[in-house]
């Protein structure tokens, strides 16, 4: 989500990238915006985990 949403990169470029098929970026956009939403929406609390994005 980083990638696209933050450095606006396209799926295609993110997929490049993370090594992954842009489909692959697709369906984990969406996974984590539905997160999101079941969490924030309701007022649930939200954890970040993961590794840092590479440069």
């Amino acid at each position: 989500m980083f990638l696209c949403d933050a450095e606006g990169l396209t799926q295609e470029e993110a997929g490049v990238r993370m090594g992954v098929s842009r489909g692959t970026v697709q369906r984990l956009l969406a996974q984590a915006r539905k997160k999101i939403v079941e969490t924030v929406v309701p007022g649930k609390a939200l954890m970040v985990k993961g590794e840092e994005p590479k440069q």
